[in-house]
């Protein structure tokens, strides 16, 4: 298990979402080693995808997820749009900030701040059911257990930590790329 920690992700098994296709919004985890990847399993009734995408951190860098995307309802169509709009006015927002913008939609990002950065927008995953026009009540109530197939890791390595993802285009998008 150790070894996992510190082998790379295969990046070839995962897609890039296009970027006139963004935002969209992905229950699942960050991963960032070849042990993420391999310790939660989501069953394929899910849909589970491995997302490849970028942000900016004085260079387009990619960042990996694994879950499942969520289709809004409707209703959260201005905080998408809001949230597409950040490239533009704010690409180095902080927490507080971010946190300002979520209040009137009574969202919070309490849980997972951290995980704030340019182009990707993190909820807390109490916000679900408000957000995904699929119901997930039986997975929310199962600690989204009932979601996952079983893997060979103990399961203290197995405890899904879901968080909600606005994936959005990063300010690095916007910039031009000479290749030598």
């Amino acid at each position: 298990m150790i070894s996992l920690v510190d082998s790379p992700i295969c990046t070839k098994d995962y897609h890039i979402y296009p970027i006139d296709t963004l935002p969209r919004i992905l229950l699942g985890y960050m991963i960032k080693n070849k042990f993420d990847e391999s310790r939660i399993k989501i069953k394929p009734k899910y849909k589970p995808e491995r997302i490849s995408h970028f942000t900016w951190s004085h260079q387009l860098e990619p960042v990996f997820f694994y879950g499942v995307e969520i289709k809004p309802k409707k209703t959260w169509a201005s905080l998408l749009d809001r949230v597409s709009t950040l490239v533009n006015d704010k690409p180095d927002i902080t927490p507080h900030q971010y946190m300002d913008i979520l209040k009137p939609y009574n969202l919070s990002c309490d849980e997972c701040y951290s995980y704030l950065s340019d182009g990707v927008y993190p909820i807390d995953v109490e916000h679900l059911s408000s957000i995904s026009r699929k119901t997930f009540t039986k997975e929310m109530n199962s600690g989204f257990n009932n979601m996952l197939q079983q893997t060979e890791h103990p399961w203290y390595a197995t405890l899904p930590n879901f968080k909600l993802f606005i994936l959005s285009r990063s300010v690095g998008y916007h910039m031009d790329y000479n290749l030598t």
